[in-house]
C-alpha cells in the first residue's frame, strides 16, 4: 500500500497548498489550482490503493486555514460519495 504524504507546513500562498497538491499526488500540469479542479482531478482520476496523510494543516497561516478547511471538505465530499481516496489529517 502507498503512502502519500501532504506536508503544507511551509505554505504561505494558496499556490503554495496547490503546488503540494499537483506534486503529491502527481495531477496534471493542466491542474487549474483551485477547489473545482481538485475535485474534477479526485473524482476522474484512478487511484492507487494508499493512503494520503495530511501533515502541516495547522502550520498554514491563520488567513488560509479557511483554505486549508475547503481543501480538506473536497477530500472529504469525494471519500464520502466514492469511498476514494483514503486520507487523513496528522497533526
Amino acid at each position: 500500500m502507498e503512502l502519500i504524504v501532504l506536508d503544507f507546513s511551509k505554505c504561505e500562498y494558496v499556490m503554495q497548498m496547490h503546488d503540494t497538491l499537483r506534486e503529491g499526488l502527481g495531477l496534471p500540469n493542466l491542474y487549474g489550482n483551485n477547489l473545482d479542479a481538485l475535485w474534477d482531478c479526485l473524482t476522474g482520476m484512478p487511484y492507487k490503493e494508499g493512503e494520503i496523510v495530511f501533515r502541516g494543516t495547522q502550520s498554514v497561516p491563520t488567513d488560509l486555514r479557511q483554505y486549508m478547511a475547503d481543501i480538506l471538505a473536497v477530500f472529504q465530499r469525494a471519500y464520502d460519495k466514492y469511498g476514494e481516496p483514503v486520507f487523513r489529517v496528522e497533526s
